[in-house]
């Protein structure tokens, strides 16, 4: 039987369509990449089923426009707030959300008789969870006039997060229930009148085709990601900016401590030690039945810990499984739901193993997406894709090239590279 299911969220990728190609070069992490990776690292001891949870109950458009390390941050704001490290009240300052108590409000931007627009999201939306919403979807985008200014009145979206002091002008907004709703049956004149903040109003568009609005909520299913792409362009830059202010005011981490953990992490881009151990297999028949039966025994042989892994979670829980390619079967390593791997062994995964066309493509065409590497096998060898979904790592044995008998330790090391041991290309002279 074969099962076709869709995904349940954007997270869960394997065998989508996707528009998505392979892009095979490697990517250096960007300095706020890593910030990043230190700040979760320094501020969070949980598990990573619970950040997982964190990223997974991001909104669904917030989760999909994000990228891999925003949703990271975000996902350490939700933990950060829900353990009272900061509050939402201490992030939305430093963006800038505030207003003051004294003096009078502002002058309304919009007087009776103005038409105006509402926007399709909201100004104050906080990226790290849903807003408080007082303003009804149906009239998202849609076109109306001012009935009247109703006066001027604390902002409720900032107030449920702890932000005072913000007042906002209220009105109310007069929408033909034809622009509304597709198949409306009243006539051309019936109205509908809804209180809307400023916050949420913009000039009218000048553009025809957003002059009807129809409700997306109605038209467009939530759950079709079969064009699901990921975020490429960083679009929370300010707020992983406001949470490292934040962290620093708060005492949690310093300037020169980001610094010198992120230089320490440059100097250990792609470790040593999964090379370290294919190679000794290679040379060791007893090393590498060891390896293969009992890879947490193996590892504590070279002085690693039992996991391939820095997290506590890990060290605790997840196991490294090592799968050995032979003449007859070919392994790759992918993981549809996120990008579990062994970093210790390995490094930080690379930009392509993390991408959606990676995860989405690599479970049903494997050979491929392995051609796209520069990897072609024979038809006739066996492929088995590992997806390391839950509390395994996995380390692909690749073959020794033949006539390599009299390699030494060095040049046999300089044969393999990160992506052989992930399974997508093979030794560099095979």
């Amino acid at each position: 039987m074969k099962s076709g299911a869709h995904a349940t969220h954007p997270a869960d990728v394997g065998g989508n369509p996707t528009n998505e190609k392979m892009d095979t070069e490697q990517v250096a992490h960007h300095q706020w990449e890593k910030e990043v990776r230190v700040m979760v690292d320094t501020m969070y001891k949980g598990t990573w089923d619970r950040m997982r949870k964190m990223m997974e109950a991001l909104p669904q458009d917030v989760y999909t426009a994000a990228t891999y390390y925003e949703r990271w941050a975000l996902a350490l704001i939700k933990i950060l707030i829900e353990e009272k490290a900061i509050s939402h009240e201490e992030l939305l300052l430093k963006l800038g959300y505030t207003g003051t108590e004294e003096g009078p409000p502002s002058e309304p931007m919009y007087k009776a008789g103005d038409t105006v627009k509402v926007k399709k999201e909201y100004a104050h939306k906080t990226p790290w969870e849903r807003p408080h919403l007082r303003t009804p979807g149906y009239i998202f985008g849609a076109e109306g006039v001012v009935e009247r200014v109703c006066g001027s009145f604390p902002c409720p979206s900032l107030l449920a997060v702890g932000v005072r002091g913000n007042t906002a002008s209220l009105y109310r907004v007069r929408f033909k229930q034809a622009d509304l709703w597709e198949a409306y049956e009243g006539t051309h004149d019936d109205t509908i009148d809804v209180e809307v903040y400023e916050s949420w109003l913009m000039p009218p568009s000048n553009d025809e085709h957003d002059k009807r609005r129809k409700t997306e909520a109605i038209k467009k299913n939530p759950h079709d990601y079969a064009k699901y792409s990921e975020g490429e362009k960083p679009q929370y830059q300010r707020v992983i900016e406001a949470l490292k202010t934040v962290l620093m005011d708060k005492g949690h981490i310093t300037l020169d401590a980001l610094r010198g953990k992120v230089e320490a992490m440059d100097i250990d881009e792609i470790p040593p030690h999964g090379v370290e151990m294919c190679v000794r297999a290679w040379q060791d028949p007893e090393f590498k039945r060891l390896m293969l039966e009992d890879s947490q025994a193996a590892m504590k042989q070279t002085g690693l810990d039992e996991s391939g892994s820095t997290t506590d979670e890990h060290k605790h829980g997840t196991l490294l499984v090592v799968v050995e390619n032979t003449p007859d079967v070919h392994n790759v390593v992918v993981c549809t739901l996120c990008s579990c791997y062994p970093t210790k062994l390995l490094g930080k995964p690379p930009a392509w193993y993390k991408s959606v066309s990676y995860r989405s493509r690599v479970v049903k065409e494997p050979r491929t997406v392995l051609s796209e590497f520069g990897t072609t096998l024979p038809k006739n060898k066996t492929i088995r894709v590992h997806d390391s979904t839950a509390d395994m790592r996995y380390l692909v044995l690749p073959e020794r090239p033949a006539g390599t008998e009299d390699f030494t330790s060095e040049q046999l090391a300089g044969l393999l590279t990160r992506d052989a041991l992930v399974g997508v290309t093979v030794p560099l002279n095979q």
